[in-house]
């Protein structure tokens, strides 16, 4: 389609009459999908954006009249993608599409496999560029719905059942399917429901400080179905872990590729991710990775769980090495699984600290054009801290610091380990000095600045005008990144001093008990700086 035909066709008589007809013909559907999808990429202007909405407004009045809505849902899901993320308030129609995907799990249609999947690919899409509305607009519903003889249940329950039992129903036989023709469909099946799922799972979160729209008896079922899932969910990524694993050590490409050796021949493989890596990035296991995140801080009650994951403790810092997106959900599951009775030990006998601590390391220190690898031993130089550290690396670096102090706590106490609590109470004496000194380095410039300039004169103003706008530039972001840098700060430090006060009155080390009293000092006066008692 021509972007002139595009036009033509986005005309408002021209796109009324084929809103209107598609109930009929499913071709009009097609036609009005390429149309805006073409006009798009020509154009992301205000009026196109109206039109879009308008059209969606038009084509949810037709859903009730479509005695099979799965081309309804098709193009829908087609003109959503094309809205700009979460960009204004959500739509007046956005109501009225949630209320018609959760019909859609307790009516029948002609072809319901194939409604079924249109209407998770519809959902996720609207759950992608509305994910602060509707969520709430979705789930949060006194809408019911039941068989014959049974008390009814909310239909945004039925809604997440129907993406529980086509998960459990899929993914044992997911092996099997590798070489089916629809297997790609399948696997973005799968991704899309578990997306909804973690969206399901954060609506729950917010509404528990409130009143959560279930009976008990309906949240005992879900707890049932989602530890049934989390469980089949795991054992399928420890599964194709493995598979990608035994791939690399017995494929001769693999191998060869994963060596070091110079002067070797090319390998076909060169440009392919190796498996391990491809899982680890892959939508899917990405989208899996975060629902168990969020499953299991929200039912932190579940014992079997914990230990469930804590069995497979060696794939997700595996993952956690090859995918930074994969970090923080990673960092949540690792985090509850130390409570279990051997989750310390899990832990590190996966290296567990290392990894974290080397992430943790490359996050304070590393310069601009460090890459942040974990796996990377060396020190790379000191930075200017809070001006460099973005909120979100703030964020993980809590996370592993909430992680590797119990962890530093319980092998010194137990007698096991007494490196791990000396790095990481050096670990914080350097994040100290190194603030100190980066600050002491930035007063001093800023002095000699001012001198030349009142030297210069008119120079001044020129030097005032060039630091304001670079204070400008960075915006209110640096000032509340200064603050949970602060934050970051007192809660290692505070930790640092419990560890290293501790040390000393066990007296571990023998001879170190002169560095152990340094570092108390040192980190302590840290502290009483920071204002923590």
């Amino acid at each position: 389609m021509t972007p002139q035909g595009a036009a033509v066709l986005l005309e408002d008589r021209a796109r009324v009459i084929l809103i209107q007809t598609a109930s009929q013909n499913k071709t009009a559907l097609d036609c009005l999908h390429r149309a805006f999808a073409v006009k798009a990429v020509d154009s992301q202007s205000a009026a196109l954006l109206s039109s879009l909405h308008d059209t969606m407004s038009r084509l949810v009045e037709t859903f009730n009249h479509a005695s099979d809505p799965s081309a309804h849902f098709s193009c829908a899901h087609g003109l959503i993608t094309l809205i700009p993320k979460e960009l204004q308030d959500p739509p007046s129609w956005l109501g009225d599409i949630a209320r018609i995907l959760r019909d859609s799990a307790a009516t029948h249609s002609e072809d319901p496999e194939r409604t079924r999947e249109e209407c998770t690919f519809l959902t996720v899409a609207l759950v992608r560029t509305y994910p602060l509305h509707f969520p709430s607009i979705l789930f949060d519903s006194q809408d019911r719905a039941g068989a014959e003889g049974q008390k009814p249940k909310p239909l945004s329950w039925h809604f997440a059942q129907l993406r529980v039992i086509d998960i459990r129903a899929t993914l044992s036989s997911m092996c099997d399917k590798t070489a089916a023709p629809a297997y790609q469909s399948v696997l973005n099946r799968l991704t899309a429901s578990y997306e909804i799922l973690s969206a399901f799972i954060a609506f729950l979160v917010q509404k528990s400080s409130t009143a959560v729209p279930f009976s008990f008896d309906v949240i005992l079922q879900l707890r049932d179905e989602m530890s049934k899932l989390c469980s089949e969910t795991m054992d399928f990524l420890c599964g194709r872990y493995d598979g990608a694993l035994n791939t690399e050590m017995n494929n001769p490409d693999f191998a060869l590729k994963k060596s070091k050796a110079s002067g070797r021949p090319s390998s076909r493989s060169d440009s392919m991710p190796l498996p391990t890596t491809a899982m680890a990035n892959h939508p899917l296991v990405v989208a899996q990775i975060r629902m168990l995140a969020f499953w299991l801080e929200e039912d932190s009650s579940s014992v079997k769980l914990r230990d469930e994951a804590g069995s497979i403790m060696d794939v997700l810092l595996k993952l956690y090495n090859t995918n930074g997106e994969l970090r923080p959900p990673i960092l949540m599951i690792v985090e509850q699984t130390l409570g279990i009775k051997n989750g310390v030990d899990l832990f590190c006998h996966n290296n567990g600290w290392e990894v974290l601590m080397r992430d943790l390391e490359a996050t304070l220190f590393a310069p601009p054009s460090y890459s942040a690898a974990p796996s990377s031993s060396s020190s790379p130089p000191e930075r200017v801290l809070e001006e460099r550290l973005d909120d979100d690396a703030i964020a993980r670096a809590m996370q592993i610091v909430a992680i590797l102090g119990p962890v530093a706590n319980d092998g010194l106490v137990g007698g096991t380990s007494y490196a791990q609590w000396l790095e990481l109470v050096t670990l914080a004496v350097r994040l100290h000095d190194c603030d100190g000194k980066d600050k002491g380095k930035a007063k001093t410039k800023k002095t000699e600045a001012k001198t030349k300039t009142d030297v210069k004169g008119k120079g001044k103003a020129k030097t005032e005008d060039k630091t304001k706008g670079k204070t400008d530039d960075k915006g209110t972001g640096k000032a509340k990144g200064g603050e949970a840098f602060r934050h970051f700060k007192q809660v290692v430090m505070s930790q640092a001093v419990e560890l290293a006060r501790k040390a000393k009155e066990l007296g571990v080390g023998g001879g170190m008990d002169e560095v152990v009293g340094r570092l108390v000092d040192v980190t302590a006066e840290a502290v009483e700086s920071l204002g923590v008692s």
